[in-house]
């Protein structure tokens, strides 16, 4: 399971950015308007999805499951100066998951580009669900 799980979380951070920048890259080659603008709409969405997320992680400071052997620990905002401690190893920025925001990003911009095939949008909103169920199974 481990090693779906290391595939499919990879379509929450380098994946999704790739796929973005395939869906510019394919609109500019083959003159497709509604290509290079779902290529530009997800880059946008994810970056502000980071921003959103990153400001949320500062506020409730969850530490990583892996990192105290499951035990759920908060912190608040005082995980917010916790996560640059160098024995933390970026274990105070759990919640919410960036990988799965971004996701969801995505799935979004193509399931709103192309929404007029039924199938698009199920497959974008699946893929993001399988994003955040395989974070669930890495502990992150």
């Amino acid at each position: 399971m481990g090693n779906v799980s290391s595939a499919v979380t990879v379509m929450g951070g380098p994946g999704a950015w790739t796929a973005a920048g395939v869906f510019f890259g394919a609109g500019l080659l083959f003159r497709n308007a509604r290509a290079r603008e779902t290529g530009v709409l997800a880059m946008n969405a994810m970056l502000q999805t980071f921003l959103v997320d990153n400001f949320l992680k500062g506020l409730t400071g969850r530490q990583r499951p892996f990192y105290a052997d499951g035990e759920d620990h908060w912190s608040g905002p005082v995980g917010f100066v916790r996560r640059f401690d160098p024995d933390t190893e970026g274990g105070y920025v759990s919640f919410p998951s960036g990988h799965t925001a971004t996701a969801f990003a995505l799935a979004t911009v193509v399931a709103m580009q192309y929404r007029r095939e039924p199938w698009v949008p199920v497959l974008a909103y699946a893929v993001a669900g399988s994003v955040g169920l395989s974070r669930m199974a890495l502990d992150r």
